[in-house]
Order: C-alpha cells, then sequence, then structure tokens
C-alpha cells in the first residue's frame, strides 16, 4: 500500500464518517418533527382544550431545515465518492478499504456525545413547549 493510499483512505473514511453521522442524525431529527407535528395534528382532531401544545411552525421550519442539511449532506457523501473512485482511483477492497471502515467507524463512534446531544436538541425543539421560542428569545438578545 502506497502513502497516497493511507492518505486517501484516512481523508476519505473520515469525511464520509462526518457526513453519515451528521445523516443519521438529520434523518432521526426528522422523524422527532414528524412525531410532534402528527401528535399535534391528533390533538386538535380529538377535540381536546391542550394548552401545552407546541406550535406547529417551528416543527415545520426545524424540518425544512433538516431536510435541507440532509440532502446537502447526501449530495457531498455522492460527489465525494464520485471523486474517490473515478479521479483518485480508490478500491472499498483490501486494505485499502479496511483502513476506510477503520477511519469511518472511529469518528461515528467518537462523535457518538455530540449526536445524542444534537437529538436532545431537536427532540426539545419539536416536543417542549415554548422551547423554540425561548431559544431564539435568547439568541437575539445575544
Amino acid at each position: 500500500m502506497s502513502l497516497t493510499t493511507i492518505a486517501t483512505s484516512l481523508a476519505w473514511g473520515l469525511a464520509c464518517g462526518y457526513l453519515s453521522s451528521r445523516i443519521l442524525d438529520s434523518l432521526l431529527g426528522m422523524g422527532f418533527c414528524l412525531h410532534a407535528l402528527l401528535t399535534w395534528r391528533w390533538k386538535r382532531l380529538a377535540g381536546k382544550v391542550a394548552t401545552g401544545m407546541v406550535k406547529p411552525e417551528s416543527s415545520f421550519s426545524l424540518l425544512l431545515k433538516l431536510t435541507l442539511w440532509a440532502l446537502f449532506f447526501t449530495a457531498l457523501l455522492r460527489f465525494g465518492d464520485d471523486f474517490a473512485r473515478y479521479d483518485l482511483r480508490f478500491e472499498y477492497s483490501g486494505s485499502s478499504g479496511l483502513l476506510f471502515f477503520l477511519a469511518a467507524a472511529a469518528l461515528v463512534l467518537g462523535r457518538l456525545p455530540a449526536t445524542r446531544r444534537r437529538l436532545v436538541h431537536y427532540w426539545r425543539l419539536s416536543h417542549q413547549v415554548d422551547y423554540a421560542e425561548r431559544r431564539r428569545r435568547t439568541q437575539l438578545l445575544r
């Protein structure tokens, strides 16, 4: 294995691991938003008077933002794969493939706490009453 192959394996493995973890947490966040919207709709159809409901506008905006991020990261992953395969002639087999997958897995496992914090934040934005409005006001004060 040459030095170029090792560098390509490590660099593309780290980039792929980061992009994969961001795609995964964007998809899970989109699921949280859809759950919040379905819960809101169910409560409205049931006719219950619920004063502590999350506004659907905040869930819609978060869903749109997460969808755009997921599409962006997916496009980067696709273009990076095309670049690595066709321009750099990288193969996902043998020792270079093993090095690639180890680098990607190490980065994904290292980013698990950040992914968990991001998912908790998405859950709070979509399910806790007035959390999104309080956060927006706090950011405006800064």
